[in-house]
């Protein structure tokens, strides 16, 4: 269930919050049905871009920012780059549990 929901938030069929809830309640007494729903779902396409714009991972997982985020980052004195990646991660739903 936990692979499932993960794939469906990260692509937009899934909500955070009381919509990913209602869904893992759902998950633990009906499985089949809660893998009717999510498929029939469509993914939120700018959601998608999202997260995948401005922030990387590295090979431990660690946030780390695109040469676009860097840019920006560079235009604004005492901006840590570090610091914005932490929170462009948890902002994007990566690390913050």
């Amino acid at each position: 269930m936990d692979k499932l929901l993960t794939a469906a938030l990260s692509d937009g069929r899934v909500f955070r919050g009381a919509d990913e809830d209602n869904l893992r309640e759902l998950g633990q007494t009906d499985f089949a049905l809660l893998e009717k729903m999510v498929a029939a779902r469509q993914p939120v396409a700018a959601l998608s871009r999202l997260q995948s714009q401005g922030l990387n991972l590295d090979d431990k997982g660690n946030a780390t920012l695109s040469g676009d985020a860097v840019a920006i980052c560079s235009q604004f004195a005492g901006l840590d780059e570090k610091a914005f990646a932490g929170e462009l991660a948890k902002e994007m739903g990566h690390g913050a549990d």
